[in-house]
């Protein structure tokens, strides 16, 4: 069975913060049943983003059960999905604004900081 876990790895809980917070509107977006589609916003305005406090707090429930921390949390959040889940396998989604940011091995840097390549 294949897991999916949508993971953003940083080296700060800050930096996973930032990374992490322009997924929030675009989620709240298809919860509200304004579209799957919308726009991915930069870190800035996604931090300037208001969202009424229930659907933060439904958010943050949303992410708390996925894996983004730094490189020991989420390896950890990791290592424990496939025994809850009976996964063969684990496909990692990462929703972030700029991912490449300057970096051509962002997509390989997670799996050497988590120990996986």
């Amino acid at each position: 069975m294949l897991v999916s876990v949508e993971t953003v790895c940083a080296d700060t809980s800050a930096a996973v913060d930032r990374l992490g917070r322009p997924a929030m509107p675009a989620t709240a977006a298809a919860i509200e049943g304004r579209g799957t589609e919308a726009s991915l916003l930069s870190p800035e305005k996604a931090a300037a983003e208001s969202l009424g406090p229930g659907l933060q707090e439904r958010l943050l429930r949303m992410r708390a059960t996925q894996a983004y921390g730094t490189p020991d949390e989420v390896r950890r959040r990791l290592s424990a999905v496939a025994p809850r889940t009976a996964a063969d396998e684990l496909m990692l989604s990462t929703t972030v604004h700029v991912l490449c940011s300057g970096r051509p091995d962002a997509l390989a840097l997670p799996g050497r900081r988590l120990g996986l390549t």
